[in-house]
């Protein structure tokens, strides 16, 4: 995520579209002030920038939260006054810097307090992410997720297309991961359209579109970070395809149908 006070832009970082490439791109080619907001890009070696350290720390404690009132919903215990307080909270989904959106920058109480962008700066600047194929971007962010649960958490996900069948069946519709948040959310403030995507599958000319339109030069070669989906070991040789792991099904292909309505119908307005 970059807020450039600078230049008025933001770089917004729809998980699994390219998003740390993007960011990463961004930074290299000069684009950001020294007194411009970045969050952490963690593959590239990039330092979080003019965000206190205990914004992410609070981002950790907030899932941990989370975490704990999940396990003690499901043994029936007794909730502390701060988890009362989050479990009343209608806000799905897990909060994570990096990945915010524009609107999450003033309803996340602990983000708000940092005033690191106002509204009237959102309505002037210019906002930039990707947007993919919501039904590709779901499969890439299945097998993503099975291999960080598999490495992080030591559970044994498998990443098969019965297990998708399952999770998509038991676990999407109530699932908080930021990887399964619609892309639309990205695009949007206050319930209005703010910012028209860049295409995923067109991502080099997509990317050099933005880097002139901020007014620097595009790289000549971009990086692509997790193209591999960040677990070698686990996903090197397991690229689902929608024909085989979705079309093939029709109770699944009508599922994510229905659960991405809007972000398919969103997404075909701009594919080309």
């Amino acid at each position: 995520m970059i807020i450039s006070h600078k230049n008025k832009f933001t770089v917004l970082r729809v998980p699994k579209t390219g998003s740390t490439s993007l960011e990463a791109s961004v930074r290299f080619c000069g684009a950001v002030h020294e007194n411009d907001i970045c969050s952490e890009t963690e593959d590239a070696f990039l330092p979080i920038q003019n965000i206190p350290e205990t914004a992410k720390e609070q981002c950790r404690k907030h899932a941990l939260i989370l975490d704990i009132i999940e396990k003690k919903t499901k043994n029936n215990l007794e909730f502390s006054e701060q988890e009362k307080a989050l479990k009343k909270w209608k806000r799905k989904w897990i909060i994570f810097m990096e990945h915010n959106t524009l609107d999450d920058w003033f309803e996340v109480p602990y983000f708000s307090k940092l005033n690191l962008i106002s509204k009237e700066q959102v309505l002037e600047y210019k906002h930039y992410g990707f947007m993919r194929d919501p039904i590709k971007r779901y499969l890439s962010s299945f097998v993503f997720h099975q291999g960080c649960a598999s490495m992080f958490k030591k559970q044994n996900r498998p990443i098969t297309i019965e297990s998708f069948q399952e999770f998509t069946l038991k676990e999407l519709k109530k699932h908080r991961n930021i990887l399964f948040r619609p892309q639309k959310d990205y695009f949007y403030f206050e319930g209005k359209q703010i910012a028209e995507p860049l295409l995923f599958d067109n991502w080099a000319f997509e990317a050099s579109r933005m880097i002139k339109e901020i007014g620097f030069n595009p790289l000549s070669v971009y990086p692509r970070f997790k193209e591999k989906g960040g677990f070698p070991n686990k996903t090197r040789n397991i690229k689902p395809s929608v024909e085989e792991w979705v079309d093939s099904c029709a109770k699944i292909k009508d599922y994510l149908q229905e659960h991405f309505f809007e972000d398919i119908e969103f997404y075909q307005r701009y594919k080309k």
